[in-house]
């Protein structure tokens, strides 16, 4: 690099360290110890069950902790107090599988819980013009007008006092 300035040029040394194999074993252990990781979730190779037990046990404490340590570094007491706070969000569904991702996606449209966009992102997809709207089912009803509604539909079954499958 040519600079104006002088100075002493100092080569890097670029040779790699080897470290034993029974040294790496016990870091592992002990990282394992320390933070609750099991062997499954280091390889890679693990179901559904293990991640819920990983996330709770590991990540979600410490997403808490970030979280207050930044919020108390980067905001004053006055600022906390107003409500200024660091929110991490963990996408848990970016680790699960296709087939749990099937069936959070089923759930969402049929309960409103994800905009079509949020679906097609948990699978890697391109959002779509209009996608950003929620599907649910017509076939749930809120539980503080549901005996309203169970009325308008038996008002609606009869007529006149009949109801509406009899003949006249």
């Amino acid at each position: 690099m040519a600079t104006d300035l002088a100075g002493e040029f100092t080569p890097i040394n670029m040779r790699s360290v080897k470290i034993e194999s029974e040294t790496l074993k016990f870091l592992k252990g002990i990282i394992g110890e320390r933070y609750g990781i099991s062997a499954a979730i280091l390889s890679g190779d693990y179901t559904g069950e293990q991640h819920s037990a990983f996330y709770q046990s590991c990540i979600e404490e410490f997403i808490v902790e970030f979280e207050q340590a930044a919020s108390s570094c980067l905001f004053s007491q006055r600022e906390q107090d107003v409500g200024h706070r660091v929110k991490c969000y963990y996408d848990r569904a970016a680790y699960l599988s296709t087939q749990n991702k099937i069936e959070i996606a089923t759930l969402a449209t049929s309960t409103g819980l994800m905009t079509l966009n949020e679906i097609n992102d948990m699978f890697g997809m391109e959002p779509f013009d209009d996608g950003d709207r929620r599907l649910q089912s017509l076939n749930f009803v809120s539980t503080a007008i549901i005996d309203q509604y169970q009325l308008d539909g038996t008002s609606k079954q009869t007529k006149g006092g009949q109801e509406s499958g009899q003949k006249e």
